[in-house]
């Protein structure tokens, strides 16, 4: 397993953890659309469409992982708290 798959199992583990009145900011929402709609961006990288290298995929992909992390500590600026988190956690993931 690589380190971005073992960073997607710790983040879905932790977004178990949300709020279930949260009907948008969920696991399901990340799992079900927001990574699917960055696999296009994987295809069209492949016929390099987009002129988006490997590394900026994976950044991207990261980002739609981790956008609703800050969920789990408050509902209001919580961009920034999951900013702070991932800046925190991402070195145990080799980024």
């Amino acid at each position: 397993m690589n380190e971005y798959e073992k960073l997607k199992e710790f983040v879905f583990e932790l977004m178990n953890k949300l709020d279930r009145r949260l009907l948008y900011h969920n696991r399901a929402h990340t799992e079900q659309y927001v990574l699917p709609d960055i696999d296009e961006f994987t295809y069209h990288h492949k016929s390099n469409v987009y002129g988006i290298d490997a590394d900026e995929l994976l950044l991207l992909k990261t980002a739609g992982l981790c956008h609703d992390i800050g969920f789990l500590e408050q509902y209001t600026d919580n961009e920034n708290y999951a900013a702070e988190f991932v800046k925190k956690i991402l070195p145990e993931y080799d980024y």
